[in-house]
């Protein structure tokens, strides 16, 4: 969650660049669709495991926070996935809830609000080239198995 204002000085920054004559930036990549194979979104909170299969993913991209600049990773679902993301965070406010990928925790925040509209976005200490890997997994450029990428 942005800070109080943040949203609107970010704004304000873009519209006075216009006025200046900067040139307008590059437009954002456009998020890789997962295919057939790609990894399982797991979700673990209060003893309970969820899942959302790939085929519930419309879309996921690595990039850049453009207000921190860290690395992160956005996922966008479909209505199902949404729906069933949205009764989680609902039903376990204030409980921890584990985002795993390839059996690996990416994050586990402490739901502070239902999350209500079908896209996450994933950040933290983490690298460009690990953000990148999670979202080839999670669309099945590659497998989840380093093993299997030797093959």
């Amino acid at each position: 969650m942005e800070p109080e204002g943040l949203g609107f000085l970010s704004g304000f920054v873009s519209a006075l660049s216009g006025l200046a004559g900067a040139p307008d930036a590059a437009p954002p990549p456009d998020p890789i669709v997962p295919q057939p194979g790609g990894a399982v979104i797991e979700l673990r909170v209060s003893g309970q495991e969820y899942t959302i299969a790939p085929e519930h993913i419309l879309g996921v991209l690595s990039g850049l926070d453009d207000t921190v600049g860290w690395p992160q990773l956005e996922l966008t679902f479909d209505d199902s996935a949404a729906a069933l993301f949205a009764e989680i965070t609902t039903t376990h406010q204030g409980q921890e809830m584990e985002l795993v990928v390839c059996d690996q925790v990416l994050m586990a925040p402490v739901i502070q609000e239902p999350i209500l509209g079908g896209q996450i976005v994933v950040s933290g200490n983490f690298t460009q080239d690990e953000m990148s890997r999670y979202a080839n997994q999670i669309s099945g450029s590659i497998p989840c198995d380093p093993v299997a990428e030797t093959k």
